[in-house]
């Protein structure tokens, strides 16, 4: 993926700590997205709500955007 269509497919997520080469995102489906929200209040871990799910930014999730989806 190019970092343009990173960038358009994530639109509002924070891509700044985004590695140039290799794994960019990690898309996890959920069952629960009301509880991984509290869970990520809980740990203090910053995240965007978006309609497509949760994501934390890569400097909160080893380098990597983390998209939390509902199943």
């Amino acid at each position: 993926m190019t970092p343009a269509a990173l960038a358009r497919r994530y639109a509002g997520a924070d891509l700044a700590a985004v590695a140039a080469h290799g794994l960019a995102v990690l898309a996890i489906k959920i069952r629960d997205a009301a509880a991984a929200e509290a869970c990520l209040n809980r740990s203090g871990v910053s995240y965007t709500s978006t309609a497509s799910g949760l994501l934390v930014p890569p400097q909160e999730a080893c380098g990597v955007l983390l998209a939390l989806r509902a199943a």
